[in-house]
């Protein structure tokens, strides 16, 4: 009786690691899709604010609509040469959130200007 146990346990224990086994490979690979989605996602806001700056300082004649069709351009480009898929209202968000943050940045400098402005001694010169 006790071969037939401890055979049973052994089949148990062998059946418990198979399905641990299972489990630990499902588990990876949903870990790996959030990953992936997670770095791609990065990868496109990074593109989209290099859109922004680059079109900022390479087409400053431009303004409106058409500064934005040259950055969506720009950005399916970037995007297109990665394998990276990417709708339009997509790109229009990550363009938009880009500009937020290139303001925010400039808004920033300003301030900081100011202060150091104000804080200055009379007669001295800001650099």
């Amino acid at each position: 009786m006790s071969d037939f146990l401890q055979e049973a346990s052994s089949q148990i224990i062998a059946g418990i690691g198979l399905i641990i086994a299972a489990l630990m490979a499902v588990l990876c690979n949903e870990v790996k899709k959030v990953v992936e989605k997670f770095f791609s996602n990065l990868q496109k806001r990074n593109d989209a604010d290099t859109c922004v700056e680059g079109v900022e300082q390479k087409h400053p004649e431009l303004h409106g609509a058409e500064k934005y069709e040259k950055c969506e351009e720009y950005l399916c480009e970037m995007l297109d040469e990665k394998g990276l898929a990417s709708t339009e209202i997509e790109r229009t968000m990550l363009i938009e959130a880009a500009v937020h943050r290139m303001n925010a940045k400039k808004e920033k400098a300003v301030k900081k200007a100011e202060k150091a402005a104000e804080n200055k001694p009379d007669g001295a010169e800001v650099v």
